[in-house]
C-alpha cells in the first residue's frame, strides 16, 4: 500500500483525475450561474439557524460548492486541484467521491453543532445565524486524511519553520483564521474534525470496501481516461470491514470467483 502511495504521482502526474475534475466543474459552473443570475447567495449558505429550526438541510450540500467570489473560488480550486487531486490517485476516483460527500455532510453538521455550543455557551445567539459558503471545509477534511496517508513525516510552512505531518493541517488552520479573521473558524475546524473522524477509523465503516469498489463500480468507468481505480488497500494499517464488502462476499459472483 505504501509503495502504491508513492507510484501513483508518477503513473498520473499529467492530468487531474476524474473526481477532482467533476468537482472544480461543478464549482465553476455555479459561480458562472450565480455571477449571470445574481441569487441570493443567503438561501444555500450554511446556517445553524436554518438548517436546525427550518429544516433546510439542502444548506449542509449547497453551501460547500457555492462561492462569495471568483477569488474565492479561484483559492480553494487551486487547492483543490493539489490535495484531492493526491488523495484521488491514493484511493481511486470512487472513494474520493464518497470522501467528499462525507466530508461536505460531516463537515456541516459538526460546524452548526459548534455554533450551538458557541452560542449556548456565551449566550449570543447570533452565532446561530452565522453564514459562511466555500469548498474550504471539505479541503480540510481532506488535508487531515491526506497527512494520514502521507509517508512525509514533517512538512514545511510556508518555508519558515518544519512541523510534523500531521499536525501540518491544524497548524494551517491556526495561521489562516489568524491571517483572515472573517473567514468561518467553526466551518474550517469542522472540516478538519471530520477528517480525524474519517482518519481514525471512520472512513472504513461509512464508505464501500475495496473490493467491493473493484468488482461492482470500476469496471463501468475504467473507460474514461482520468479515472482512477481503487487500490486493495486505500486505508493501510485499517481493516476493510464493511456493509458493501460483506455483501459482496454474499454475491453469487463472489462465490463463483471463490469456487473458480
Amino acid at each position: 500500500a505504501r509503495a502504491h502511495h508513492k507510484m501513483i504521482g508518477r503513473e498520473r502526474s499529467i492530468s487531474a483525475p476524474l473526481c477532482t475534475i467533476v468537482i472544480v466543474c461543478l464549482c465553476t459552473l455555479i459561480q458562472l450561474w450565480a455571477f449571470f443570475w445574481e441569487p441570493d447567495l443567503d438561501h444555500y449558505a450554511l446556517s445553524a439557524q436554518r438548517i436546525y429550526y427550518d429544516w433546510q438541510f439542502h444548506r449542509l450540500f449547497s453551501a460547500a460548492f457555492f462561492h462569495v467570489g471568483w477569488v474565492h473560488l479561484i483559492l480553494n480550486m487551486m487547492s483543490t486541484l493539489a490535495i484531492q487531486s493526491w488523495l484521488e490517485k491514493a484511493l481511486g476516483s470512487v472513494l474520493t467521491m464518497c470522501l467528499v460527500l462525507w466530508s461536505v455532510v460531516l463537515s456541516g453538521l459538526l460546524s452548526v453543532s459548534m455554533l450551538f455550543v458557541v452560542a449556548g455557551l456565551t449566550g449570543k445567539h447570533h452565532y446561530r445565524y452565522d453564514q459562511s459558503l466555500g469548498y474550504s471545509a471539505v479541503l480540510f477534511s481532506m488535508a487531515v486524511v491526506e497527512s494520514h496517508l502521507s509517508d512525509l513525516t514533517t512538512r514545511s510552512v510556508f518555508g519558515f519553520f518544519s512541523v510534523p505531518s500531521k499536525a501540518y493541517p491544524w497548524i494551517l488552520l491556526i495561521i489562516i483564521q489568524l491571517c483572515f479573521p472573517h473567514v468561518s473558524f467553526t466551518g474550517h475546524l469542522g472540516g478538519a474534525l471530520s477528517g480525524l473522524l474519517l482518519s481514525l477509523g471512520g472512513a472504513k465503516w461509512i464508505m464501500p470496501g475495496s473490493r467491493f469498489v473493484q468488482d461492482y463500480v470500476d469496471p463501468r468507468l475504467s473507460h474514461i481516461s482520468t479515472f482512477v481505480a481503487c487500490p486493495n488497500d486505500p486505508w493501510p494499517g485499517t481493516a476493510s470491514s464493511d456493509f458493501f464488502s460483506f455483501a459482496a462476499d454474499l454475491s453469487p459472483e463472489a462465490g463463483n470467483k471463490k469456487r473458480a
